[in-house]
């Protein structure tokens, strides 16, 4: 409730109008997702896997480009109100993510894939992995494996439809 209040209170502004409801369910559901993909966590890995969540569920829909700085000020404001589970001071909150098998905060960079030419690959079907398709791909993965709607945003060519035939292709 304190984070919901924070977003509205500071007038934070999401890509399109989104509910509270719908937020908390994504927080629920990232968290569902995350906590069932473990065998058995342990108690004190609990919370920094449910500020995860609720930092993708509450400020993942937050607008952020060139005129419009609402995640960085979520950023700011989360740093500043909840400081249970300690963020790096490099960065900011979208280029972590918890590491449940090192316990720690980690840089989404640390997941990008080496590039590996493939041979006769038509030039336009060449799909080089960035932070941003690696951390993309993994919260799209949380939520569809919990049977949710995904729906990426973004303005024309930033890479939409790409994500969404990789992560096709991609699929079991």
């Amino acid at each position: 409730e304190k984070a919901l209040k924070m977003i509205r209170k500071n007038k934070l502004k999401t890509v399109i109008p989104i509910m509270n409801i719908s937020m908390v369910i994504t927080v629920c559901t990232l968290l569902q997702e995350l906590l069932e993909s473990q065998a058995a966590l342990p108690q004190d890995q609990v919370e920094p896997v449910f500020v995860f969540a609720m930092v993708w569920g509450l400020g993942g829909c937050l607008c952020s480009d060139k005129t419009a700085k609402h995640r960085k000020e979520f950023d700011s404001l989360w740093k500043s109100e909840f400081k249970t589970v300690k963020y790096p001071n490099q960065g900011d909150l979208w280029d972590y993510y918890y590491d449940i098998s090192r316990k720690e905060l980690v840089p989404w960079s640390q997941k990008v894939p080496e590039y590996i030419p493939m041979g006769d690959t038509q030039f336009a079907n060449i799909v080089v992995s960035t932070v941003d398709t690696v951390r993309i791909s993994f919260l799209t993965q949380c939520l569809v494996n919990r049977h949710m709607p995904v729906m990426f945003t973004g303005v024309a060519g930033s890479g939409k439809t790409t994500l969404a035939k990789e992560f096709l292709r991609n699929l079991d």
